[in-house]
This record gives structure tokens, C-alpha cells and sequence, in this order.
């Protein structure tokens, strides 16, 4: 009976976590954010095993909740789901300035040997009152060429 108590507190407790009034999935592996204008730019790279996505959102810092005006979460690109696509998939070196989101991604085509790598922006645009966040575009995959 302890057992089962101890199981159950465990793994079907809820799974999120509360911080200053946001949910944070504990599959969240790194959080960023900037101030955007009078808006609070965050991405959010997932552990890609848990959920292979990025996240990306826009808070308005001038309501009274910080309520979440725009909320993207980008899960694939071209067509090609990030789950069932690619074998792996990671996200690096995140910067945001005031008209964009860049980052870099590193890919693993499933079934296929070579570990590519490329960069990608999501653009903030739009003006202060209705801003809007482009669809994620790419530079061409490179080949990372491993040397012994």
C-alpha cells in the first residue's frame, strides 16, 4: 500500500511547475527572455525527447497579469515534424534583439548518417499595439564534418 501511495504522489502529481504566476513544464530546458517594446519576448527550448518543439511568446507587460498575447510553438519546418522526422533535434546559442528571434538548429535526418546544423529567425513584427511573430525560417543545412 505505501508503495502505491509513494507512486502516486510521484508520477501523477501535476506537471507543472509554478513561477511568478507562469506555467513552466518541467521538460523546459532553457527559458530566455528580453524586453520587446512594452512587450516581453520568451522562447523556451524543450528537452526534445520530452516534446520536440520551441517555444516563443510574446507578454504584454502592461496588463495587469502579464497575460500572454502571442504563444507559438514551433514543432517542425518545411513540412517535416521534428518528432517523427528527425532523429534528433537541438536548439543552441538563442539571441533576441528587437525585431527577431534567432537561434541555432542542429539536425539529425532519421535514417540517414550526418548531423546538420543551421540557422534559424522568427521575426517580431508588427507595431506596439498588434505585434505578430513571422514563421520560423532557415538558412540551408550545412553538414557538420567530424575529423578524427
Amino acid at each position: 500500500m505505501r508503495f502505491i501511495s509513494i507512486f502516486l504522489i510521484l508520477f501523477l502529481s501535476p506537471l507543472y511547475a509554478y513561477s511568478d504566476n507562469y506555467i513552466v513544464s518541467p521538460s523546459a530546458r532553457e527559458i530566455g527572455t528580453k524586453r520587446v517594446d512594452a512587450y516581453l519576448f520568451r522562447y523556451v527550448f524543450f528537452n526534445t525527447e520530452s516534446y520536440a518543439c520551441l517555444r516563443v511568446e510574446l507578454l504584454d507587460l502592461l496588463s495587469e497579469g502579464k497575460e500572454i498575447v502571442i504563444q507559438k510553438d514551433i514543432c517542425g519546418y518545411e513540412g517535416k515534424d521534428f518528432s517523427s522526422y528527425f532523429s534528433y533535434v537541438g536548439f543552441q546559442q538563442a539571441d533576441i534583439t528587437k525585431d527577431a528571434f534567432t537561434f541555432s538548429l542542429n539536425t539529425m535526418l532519421r535514417g540517414v548518417p550526418g548531423d546538420y546544423y543551421q540557422e534559424c529567425t522568427v521575426k517580431i513584427n508588427g507595431d506596439k499595439s498588434s505585434p505578430m511573430l513571422s514563421l520560423m525560417t532557415c538558412t540551408e543545412p550545412v553538414e557538420k564534418i567530424y575529423k578524427d
